[in-house]
């Protein structure tokens, strides 16, 4: 469906723009994960880079990334077993993946 992102902070740091906030999913995650663009960023044209805080996430047994291929914030999810992460399933309810901390920089 689609992300919920909170600016804390947004400038310009040389020749970047920066946008510093948080992010968190809704309840229907697509396989391949949610896309976040450089208009939501408050960017020109282009989402350069995104940093995910990887201890802000309110569930340790789940991982946001970002995808520079895709230019989506993807979830990992721990199997509850052995510790292997797996890419969360399409249509999962993730709506407890909130506040992840995030800084992004782009043009």
């Amino acid at each position: 469906m689609a992300l919920t992102i909170a600016k804390t902070a947004s400038g310009v740091m040389g020749d970047k723009r920066y946008f510093i906030g948080t992010v968190a999913f809704d309840n229907s995650y697509p396989t391949g994960g949610e896309a976040i663009t450089a208009a939501e960023l408050e960017f020109q044209s282009a989402v350069d880079a995104v940093l995910i805080n990887a201890q802000s996430s309110l569930v340790p047994t789940k991982v946001v990334s970002y995808d520079p291929s895709t230019g989506k914030l993807v979830i990992n999810v721990e199997d509850g077993t052995s510790g292997i992460m797996a890419e969360a399933g399409n249509a999962s309810d993730q709506s407890g993946v909130v506040d992840v901390q995030f800084i992004a920089f782009g043009e």
